[in-house]
């Protein structure tokens, strides 16, 4: 579902015709920044964890935009009819595109499908990466799972539970999740971060929006964050703890476990809010090649990832890159399929499917 924002009111309202073009925008860098993590292969480059900025992004941006529709849900459907419009939604939304990676996939032995196809199906991959406590050839599938587990958990939660505990809720997952990472400080596997507790506060930080925007809690807080001094102030912060490791300064557990994760839902929700509630003061996040690598950018994140690995099955010669020119090569070949293959992913497999009826 889109949503359009109309803040002279104060509410989030569903919406075919309009959408808020920002933050597609906004998932077309995070998706960028989920490539340069894969993509490179440069440890400097990883260094400064963009993949976990792309990933928690997405997420804040996940938790905004399925509390506003199912708050939308909750105000004008009985649960049944809101559950069955809710997942047959989601469904048609996710759902075709995964199962054509993982045929296709599976068909070029890829990711290790022929094989763990039903973890992925099932949306139990982050299961996989946490019981194996290792990264599998379709490990990126992990926050698809999460995802679909957050929805099957938040929907009974907005629909069912009385509106006033939501707010109390949403700021106790706020507080849980990094309680629950630091556990990893504490000797137990950093693999836990992939389970849903873990990563509770980014999909919280982006409901907290979305309740704040409703009026359940106090609007002041959406003005705050959008404060360029706690806007920019936030970002130039987390700006400064990813380079920590990059200039050789390496990061203790409890501030790569606890502190970054949460560091980075607060900027992203920052963001987000702006980009909500003020849009004209992001305005690179409505640059047109921004929104459109936003629009596909579910396809980008599903296929991007067997990318690497067709080329070293059958294209060995350019996976194997050495100097510095066939690194571009390769780098500029891995983008360009990618988003070819995400475009045409969208315009003959997910789109068609959005405009079905239920």
């Amino acid at each position: 579902m889109r949503t359009a924002v109309s803040p002279s009111a104060g509410v989030i309202a569903s919406s075919n015709a309009e959408r808020m073009v920002a933050l597609d925008g906004l998932r077309g860098i995070a998706v960028i920044f989920v490539l340069l993590e894969h993509f490179t292969y440069s440890e400097w480059v990883r260094a400064w964890s963009p993949g976990a900025v792309g990933v928690k992004t997405f997420f804040v941006l996940s938790g905004f935009l399925i509390t506003s529709i199912l708050l939308d849900l909750r105000d004008s459907s009985i649960s049944y009819s809101a559950a069955r419009y809710f997942f047959a939604r989601r469904m048609r939304r996710l759902l075709p595109a995964l199962l054509v990676a993982i045929l296709v996939g599976s068909a070029l032995g890829v990711g290790g499908l022929p094989q763990d196809w039903f973890w992925h199906m099932t949306y139990m991959s982050n299961l996989q990466v946490w019981w194996q406590s290792s990264w599998s050839g379709a490990g990126h599938f992990w926050t698809l799972a999460l995802e679909q587990q957050f929805y099957l958990l938040w929907f009974p939660a907005v629909m069912i539970m009385p509106r006033r505990w939501l707010a109390p809720l949403v700021l106790g997952l706020l507080v849980c999740a990094p309680i629950f990472r630091s556990a990893i400080s504490f000797g137990a596997s950093s693999y836990i971060d992939v389970l849903l507790p873990a990563q509770a506060d980014a999909l919280a930080a982006g409901a907290l929006l979305s309740l704040a925007i409703r009026g359940d809690i106090r609007l002041s807080f959406v003005s705050r964050l959008t404060m360029p001094v706690i806007l920019w102030g936030l970002i130039g912060l987390l700006f400064l703890i990813l380079s920590l490791p990059a200039l050789g300064q390496p990061r203790s557990d409890l501030v790569q476990w606890v502190l970054t994760p949460s560091l980075i839902a607060f900027a992203a929700l920052a963001i987000v809010a702006t980009a909500v509630t003020q849009p004209q003061r992001l305005a690179l996040l409505t640059a047109p090649v921004l929104v459109w690598i936003g629009t596909i950018s579910y396809g980008i994140y599903i296929y991007h990832y067997f990318v690497p690995q067709f080329f070293i099955l059958y294209i060995p010669s350019l996976a194997e890159a050495e100097t510095v020119t066939e690194k571009s090569v390769r780098l500029l070949a891995w983008l360009i399929v990618s988003v070819a293959l995400a475009a045409v992913s969208w315009h003959i497999v997910e789109k068609p499917f959005l405009k079905k009826r239920e």
